[in-house]
């Protein structure tokens, strides 16, 4: 089976493939993976959704960090209002997928047959507040609700040309299994920001994360957030330290 998968796909790093071959090969993979079924079925369906992406032009970019970074308020901040819920307390392990659409609209997707949950609200504030009663960790611990993934839509300019921001579980919480879905979820990312915070400075943990990513995603970019509580100075030194 592994042999013939590889048979089939040992052209793929070729850097002169049309879309068109890539979509073969992803669907030759799928219906390789899908023949076998068991486990491997899961497999085919990341193969498929890889598909999706390429033929809609969907660029995923994940926003990682440790707990408490900022990585919900950066993103409210990039759409311009408070539509993802944050919280003094961890979130549970599930990633939330923010694409463009034509106005505020959420989605949670259940494991199994259960029917989605969606809710559309004129403001910001009713969506963080539906999301928030599937993603934080007191109201939905270890995802006992089953939730697959939250889907949320909005009007933002930044998102029209295919960008999907994807808040991903804080690590170095104390919750593992929020670091541990967030590590699995990577190699799903076409590329990532990596959330830093100027008080307090970068830790151990968030080097040793750092270190199990740069393996799973091909770029890396780093925020420095807080940045305004500093003064010009301290920034320098702030600045300097992260580069280190």
């Amino acid at each position: 089976m592994t042999s013939e998968i590889e048979r089939r796909t040992e052209c793929a790093p070729r850097p002169d493939l049309t879309q068109a071959e890539v979509r073969r090969l992803l669907d030759a993979g799928e219906a390789l993976l899908s023949r076998e079924g068991g486990t491997l079925t899961v497999r085919a369906k990341a193969l498929h959704e890889l598909g999706v992406r390429l033929q809609k032009g969907r660029f995923h970019l994940a926003i990682l960090g440790q707990f408490k970074r900022g990585k919900s308020s950066f993103i409210n901040a990039l759409l311009g209002e408070p539509l993802l819920p944050t919280a003094i307390v961890p979130l549970t392990a599930l990633p939330t997928f923010v694409r463009a659409g034509p106005t505020r609209e959420a989605s949670v997707h259940f494991e199994g047959d259960r029917p989605a949950s969606t809710v559309r609200a004129d403001s910001a504030q009713k969506i963080a507040s539906f999301i928030g009663r599937y993603v934080a960790e007191p109201s939905n611990p270890h995802n006992r609700e089953g939730v697959e993934r939250v889907e949320v839509r909005h009007p933002s300019s930044l998102l029209m040309h295919g960008v999907v921001l994807i808040d991903t579980p804080g690590v170095g919480s104390t919750f593992r299994h929020n670091t541990e879905a967030t590590l699995n979820f990577l190699p799903q990312c076409d590329a990532a920001l990596f959330i830093v915070s100027a008080d307090p400075p970068i830790t151990e943990v968030e080097l040793a994360f750092l270190k199990e990513v740069k393996s799973k995603v091909q770029r890396i970019v780093f925020v420095l957030n807080k940045a305004d509580l500093l003064s010009a100075e301290e920034q320098t030194i702030a600045l300097e330290f992260l580069r280190r």
